[in-house]
């Protein structure tokens, strides 16, 4: 489930004037149109299919769908004004938050605390070091497991996730829609 991704080096300006570093494991959602979606496959054999709603409430909002089980509606992301994941909603209401943010793919050290609906709380950090401009490594832990399997992460346009790999599981972008990029 890793939905994480990469940009680096750059600063974005927004209308307000303030300056914003962007670095690894954001998704440039300013950048993105809203409706743009994107078809990642799993080594688990799931295909889920992605969509940016747009912004509410200071947040931008994509939903996911799983197309390999019916197309249901799987679950609902929250993320920052830096594009950084905050707060996932599951169907059946299961929601998970990273506060202040996942640290997943952020260059550098970088800690956070994991809640979600059945009460677990987890403190969990994370190293993330960049390979070149568009591949990063991150390794992680949390306070109740040892170690997360490494994962090499490849990024495309709006830093979404073109493929990631661990020792466990892997994924890879394989269609992107409605989002205003050449075909290649």
């Amino acid at each position: 489930m890793n939905s994480n991704f990469l940009t680096f080096s750059a600063s974005v300006v927004f209308a307000t004037g303030t300056v914003l570093p962007v670095s690894a494991g954001e998704i440039r959602f300013w950048e993105m149109p809203k409706g743009c979606s994107w078809t990642t496959e799993y080594s688990d054999g799931n295909i889920w299919v992605s969509t940016y709603k747009g912004k509410r409430s200071g947040r931008y909002i994509v939903t996911t769908k799983n197309s390999s089980a019916g197309n249901e509606q799987i679950n609902t992301t929250e993320y920052n004004e830096r594009g950084l994941m905050t707060r996932r909603v599951w169907s059946g209401n299961k929601w998970e938050s990273f506060e202040p943010h996942t640290c997943f793919g952020v260059t550098g050290n970088c800690s956070n605390t994991y809640r979600n609906a059945d009460g677990v709380i987890a403190k969990t950090t994370s190293k993330t070091t960049r390979i070149d401009s568009t591949t990063y490594r991150v390794r992680a832990k949390s306070e109740q497991s040892a170690s997360y399997a490494t994962d090499t992460v490849k990024t495309t346009y709006f830093g979404l996730t073109r493929s990631s790999r661990n020792a466990n599981f892997s994924s890879k972008l394989v269609e992107l829609r409605n989002c205003n990029v050449p075909v290649s």
